[in-house]
């Protein structure tokens, strides 16, 4: 149900709904520069780009939708713009591992990153691509994807709320 909202807590300390109607809104990140705001809503399976107005309103600008791939959360490349979006292609075995997790389990829930590449052609919105699919066996419910940058090295730290580590992996353009 498109219940969910985005909330605005602006720098004077009044606080407002930035846009209501989302379907369980999940994670969300900010362009390099702020002009964009990225909501994932996890139960349509899609990606928002809000541009934020002066009253603290969000005006859509974007959206990516996807077809067998539930996003979780985001994370924006500083350097690029680009967005990670972590993912799961089979939400109930997601649940099956959250749930069971605590007393032990077989479930490894597959789960993906699609890389979003903002375009400046509004009809287009974003280039996408997957760059990561895996079985459950690398991270069990990755439910987050950053980029890390040292000297020339780039790498994704891959990380899950219901698992004991983090996955690093080498990350190629």
């Amino acid at each position: 149900m498109p219940w969910g909202h985005i909330v605005y807590y602006g720098p004077e300390g009044i606080v407002s709904k930035a846009r209501s109607g989302i379907a369980y809104p999940n994670g969300i990140a900010r362009s390099p520069g702020g002009g964009l705001i990225y909501v994932a809503a996890s139960s349509e399976p899609s990606v928002y780009a809000f541009k934020p107005t002066y009253d603290g309103a969000l005006q859509l600008a974007g959206k990516a939708t996807f077809r067998g791939f539930v996003p979780d959360n985001i994370s924006v490349d500083a350097a690029t713009g680009e967005l990670l979006v972590s993912g799961f292609l089979n939400t109930l075995e997601m649940f099956r591992y959250n749930r069971e997790v605590l007393f032990g389990t077989d479930a490894r829930p597959a789960s993906a990153i699609r890389r979003l590449i903002p375009s400046a052609d509004a009809r287009r919105r974003f280039a996408e691509e997957s760059i990561l699919i895996h079985s459950g066996d690398l991270l069990p419910s990755t439910t987050i994807a950053v980029v890390q940058r040292r000297n020339n090295m780039r790498r994704m730290v891959l990380g899950s709320v219901m698992a004991d580590h983090i996955a690093i992996c080498e990350y190629q353009q």
